[in-house]
């Protein structure tokens, strides 16, 4: 309502509202109205809600006895449109004849079951739990035992566990816990035992629930049965161990191990020189630190002459392409590790292998031909072993997906022109045959086609001979006398200044070196 009023310094008559509670009761003449509805008719006043509890509770309007969701949507411009649920309560008149049962007067006494004898549904899940002390149950079968909603399980569940009444068991991932495919699992905890005592039993409850579900799912059939190899082995077992096992990929064995160390806080990870091995608490600490030693010399003893080679091999190549290309400037790059400033990391756009963000090349360098010649830079990858055809496609996949070196082209990801790959193998296997649009071709063959530059040792054997060095010499002799790269590099050298005395440098460098030698003999033994 609007009312004149007389203004006493200036004699004029002026306008003012009425009182909100008299717009409000005027507004609800028109039917059960909601607080939203009436917000909008008086103009956006953030006095109203408080106004309408004063109205309820004077008995001037009433109020429905529950909520209504209602299904809302937003429009968020370039977002899209939002749709969300909202709860409203109605207000209307006392005396309006178009409201029904469901509008009731302000009461201090909640109007819910409570006063009907009615148990809540937190209280009936708690006593179901209770009943059922010696089992464990998925959130979803309470739901179904009791006939509920599933946001009526969590939601009340969660206050018990918080009073130490419940134990609540879900996948565990590095940052939170969240439920399995059936929800969360739930068990009574005993309040009458010690409660370390009455937690480990609900843990095997739980346990044991979950051990059931491996008959229906092959997740958890291959957790349990990493499980189970721990238990029973009693030692330190490697990740290609439990492969070999479980009949996975290399993925697929490294997700149910993860999955397992998740489920079973019991599991452990021990790294040793990088290599991954898994063991069940149940091994003594003494006894544990003895399997260690044993897998360190084990690894030494398979991984430390190998690695020792490979290094070598890489300086060898690398001092025959500094000693022959005319103009080669190396790439260095600054490592944290202790680690060759000419080993070159590579950033990956996607995976390749087993490598994920990043993946090493072993040198790089460039070669400018003439004044106004572009620029080419070569890429080299070295292997002691023996190669092949997979060897070569990843480390093509290496340079394509790599920011430095590959690029998007109409036929998909290529390596960038002017990107040379060299690969220097200590053999290439020699009967792997490729098949190539339905012909059989050789390894070599294969390298070529993909524009791979090959080197092998009898490349270098043969520049060694037209210096004049004795063909008892050879690179691999080379690499496999002398303790380091920088000792490979020092005994070419001298090598290559005096050829006539070849041998002699290679007996002293395996002299000096004796000692590597007498330690890989000790660790084969």
């Amino acid at each position: 309502m609007w009312w004149a009023g007389s203004d006493l310094n200036t004699g004029l008559n002026r306008t003012r509202p009425a009182p909100l509670s008299s717009r409000l009761l005027e507004f609800l003449t028109d039917g059960p109205l909601s607080l939203r509805d009436l917000t909008e008719r008086v103009g956006g006043s953030g006095r109203i809600s408080a106004c309408l509890k004063r109205l309820w509770k004077k008995g001037l309007i009433l109020r429905t006895r529950q909520p209504v969701f209602i299904r809302n949507s937003v429009h968020k411009g370039a977002a899209g449109v939002v749709v969300n649920t909202r709860a409203v309560n109605y207000y209307a008149l006392i005396d309006d004849p178009r409201i029904n049962s469901d509008f009731v007067p302000f009461s201090e006494k909640k109007k819910d079951g409570r006063d009907l004898g009615i148990k809540s549904k937190a209280k009936r899940i708690l006593e179901f739990l209770k009943q059922n002390n010696d089992k464990a149950f998925y959130s979803v079968e309470i739901r179904n035992a009791l006939n509920l909603r599933n946001c009526d399980v969590m939601s009340n569940m969660r206050r018990y566990e918080k009073k130490g009444l419940l134990f609540i068991r879900g996948y565990q991932t590095h940052d939170h816990r969240s439920p399995f495919q059936k929800g969360y699992i739930l068990t009574w905890i005993d309040q009458k035992k010690l409660r370390e005592q009455a937690l480990k039993e609900a843990f095997e409850r739980t346990s044991e629930i979950l051990t059931s579900e491996a008959s229906s799912n092959t997740v958890y059939e291959s957790v349990r049965l990493v499980r189970d190899q721990l238990l029973t082995s009693k030692e330190l077992l490697s990740r290609p161990y439990l492969r070999d096992v479980l009949h996975l990929s290399k993925d697929q064995t490294a997700r149910a191990i993860r999955r397992a160390m998740r489920l079973y806080p019991d599991i452990n990870e021990v790294k040793i020189f990088g290599f991954q091995y898994y063991h069940h608490d149940s091994v003594a600490s003494v006894e544990l630190a003895a399997q260690i030693e044993m897998k360190k010399n084990y690894i030494r003893k398979t991984k430390g002459r190998d690695n020792r080679l490979g290094h070598n091999w890489e300086a060898c190549v690398e001092w025959f392409i500094d000693k022959f290309t005319e103009g080669a400037e190396f790439v260095k790059q600054n490592h944290r590790r202790n680690m060759d400033p000419r080993r070159i990391t590579l950033h990956l756009l996607k995976p390749v292998g087993g490598r994920k963000r990043s993946a090493e090349v072993d040198r790089v360098w460039k070669v400018t031909p003439g004044l106004f010649s572009p620029t080419v830079t070569y890429v080299l990858e070295c292997k002691w072993s023996v190669v092949n055809r997979r060897s070569l496609d990843d480390f093509i996949n290496v340079l394509k997906w790599s920011t430095d070196f590959g690029s998007d082209t109409e036929n998909g990801r290529e390596v960038k022109k002017g990107i040379i790959p060299v690969f220097g193998a200590g053999a290439f296997n020699p009967t792997e045959k490729v098949v190539v649009n339905g012909r059989r071709i050789t390894l070599v063959q294969y390298a070529s086609g993909m524009n791979i530059q090959l080197l092998k040792p009898s490349d270098f054997n043969m520049k060694l001979r037209e210096h004049g060095v004795d063909k008892k010499v050879t690179v691999q002799k080379i690499c496999r006398v002398c303790r380091d790269e920088k000792d490979v590099r020092a005994v070419l050298d001298v090598i290559w200044k005096e050829p006539s005395k070849a041998m002699e440098v290679l007996s002293e460098a395996m002299a000096r070196n004796q000692e590597i030698f007498e330690f890989e003999k000790v660790l084969a033994s």
